[in-house]
């Protein structure tokens, strides 16, 4: 039976008649169990791609033994077209999500070639409501971190990640995926846009969120995320209200002290929350932190020793932070920590 489903002419009339045979729960017994040869995949591959064979496909009744023919099936690159190219209807989109949520059901989805068109798959479902539980309920295992991270990281991947109902799960989603070096890539490679800005924002603000932007790997990337994310009244209130935690604290200290996270730090409208962030952010001994006023005060000392290396042009002004006095010598940029040591440099 199954040479001659297979061996028979793959028209337009066979299509026709594997689609209309009813629909019955015999039918769909009789595609199930058709052997799962090679050739049976290639029959469901090659029968034409209509809205038609969608339809089958769709309403084969949704059973167990349904879900395991697709997940079972030769994971080919053909099949994989079978499912990109099934029409992308609303119904396809139920397909995927109501399939038993299985942990085979996750490698399909998972081990899909990662293809360009694989991930037009997972970007141009409708975005809906459904579609987020299948996202979100897929075991939160290595290989799916590896699926959303390895995805070309194209505007449509942007917002499917922005437009993902930004419901408590999804908040999850991204909290729990493995804190991996990978995932902070992720979140920083994404297109610093204002959307991408109002996801890290509006974010449930937990225990948990805090937590994944304090581990993130502290690394050169990320203080670029956080400082070019779009300083909007919306960012300032992120740093502001976030649990102001020791570890929130340590995070604020222990970026890199580049010119540009002091100027963030400076910059933030300069509101009653964000002194407060500053000034009682815990008053442990490591947050010293208005930097801007610190700054200042330093410089000042500075002030009788500075006049004489202006008299004799040789004063290159400040470096920011940690501050110190630049004076040229030499061919070269000498700094100072101290008034004192440029006072004994001057009596040399």
């Amino acid at each position: 039976m199954n040479h001659l489903l297979i061996n028979a002419e793959k028209t337009k009339e066979m299509n026709h008649l594997l689609i209309n045979a009813g629909k019955t729960k015999e039918m769909n017994h009789h595609l199930i169990n058709a052997g799962k040869t090679k050739e049976m995949n290639h029959l469901l591959i090659n029968a034409g791609k209509t809205k038609e064979m969608n339809h089958l496909l769709i309403n084969a009744g949704k059973t167990k033994e349904m879900n395991q023919l697709l997940i079972n099936a030769e994971k080919t690159k053909e099949m994989n077209h079978l499912l990109i190219n099934a029409g992308k209807t609303k119904e396809m989109n139920h397909l995927l999500i109501n399939v038993r949520k299985t942990e085979k059901m996750n490698h399909l989805l998972i081990n899909a070639g990662k293809t360009k068109e694989m991930n037009h798959l997972l970007i141009n479902v409708r975005k809906t409501k459904e579609m987020n539980p299948l996202l979100i309920n897929v075991r939160k295992t290595e290989e799916m971190n590896h699926l959303l991270i390895n995805v070309r990281k194209t505007e449509e991947m942007n917002h499917l990640l922005i437009n993902a109902g930004k419901t408590k799960e999804m908040n999850h989603l991204l909290i729990n995926a493995g804190k991996t070096k990978e995932m902070n890539h992720l979140l920083i490679n994404v297109r610093k846009t204002k959307e991408m800005n109002h996801l890290l924002i509006n974010v449930r603000k937990t225990k948990e969120m805090n937590h994944l932007l304090i581990n993130a790997g502290k690394t050169k990337e990320m203080n670029h995320l956080l400082i070019n994310a779009g300083k909007t009244k919306e960012m300032n209130h992120l740093l502001i209200n976030v649990r102001k935690t020791k570890e929130m604290n340590h995070l604020l200290i222990n970026v890199r002290k580049t010119k540009e996270m002091n100027h963030l730090l400076i910059n933030v409208r300069k509101t009653k929350e964000m002194n407060h962030l500053l000034i009682n952010a815990g008053k442990t001994k490591e947050m010293v932190v208005d930097f801007r006023r610190q700054t200042m005060k330093k410089r000042s000392q500075f002030n009788a020793v500075k006049k004489q290396f202006v008299e004799a042009g040789s004063f290159r002004g400040f470096q920011l932070q940690p501050c110190k006095m630049r004076i040229f010598h030499n061919g070269k940029i000498v700094t100072f920590p101290t008034p004192e040591e440029a006072e004994n440099f001057l009596h040399k």
